[in-house]
């Protein structure tokens, strides 16, 4: 198995280690349908910024994307059937035709950490109960990473932001929240 190799970094002045690799935010050609989905929260605020006209598409709620939310909102069965009906759809960032996302530019994205949607703030973390962790997929900020505290702080986050955003998540679409025990 070879080490994951990050796509090459843009030119000029250094970035971020999320703008240097920019994986999570573009997609191979049929992924489109795993693409996160967003709040309400996120479409109005999105929409106030940005208008409504390109960033933004409607997706099905697939039985892949419904399969990916189970595993990520384990203990949100019955709210998750309600928030994502099969048959139905829901509001998705747009992918450009290069698969890259539609707010992907040059430096990374370009939105501000307060118009960014809350997955993609929290992105490759976490949370699962009292656990906050990595995701388990190709990220370079993971593999630069010594621990979790130099996972956190690379990708400007901490317990109290990593939990007040899963919150917002869940809050949205009316799952059951996470619990300190």
């Amino acid at each position: 198995m070879t080490a994951f190799q990050p796509p090459t970094p843009p030119a000029g002045p250094p970035a971020g280690v999320c703008a240097r690799c920019r994986r999570c935010c573009t997609l191979a050609p049929g992924e489109e349908g795993l693409v996160f989905p967003l709040s309400q929260e996120d479409v109005a605020r999105l929409d106030q910024a940005h208008g409504h006209a390109r960033w933004r598409e409607q997706s099905p709620n697939s039985s892949e994307l419904l399969d990916m939310l189970a595993k990520l909102f384990p203990r949100s069965p019955a709210g998750l059937a309600r928030a994502f009906p099969p048959g139905d759809s829901h509001w998705r960032l747009a992918v450009r035709a290069d698969g890259r996302c539609f707010f992907l530019g040059g430096q990374g994205c370009q939105l501000t950490a307060e118009q960014r949607p809350a997955h993609c703030r929290l992105f490759p973390v976490w949370r699962l109960g009292n656990h906050i962790l990595p995701l388990r997929v190709e990220c370079l900020a993971i593999a630069e990473a010594k621990d979790m505290r130099g996972l956190m702080k690379s990708l400007d986050l901490d317990v109290a932001l990593v939990k007040e955003l899963f919150a917002r998540i869940q809050r949205a679409w009316g799952l059951e929240e996470e619990r300190d025990t």
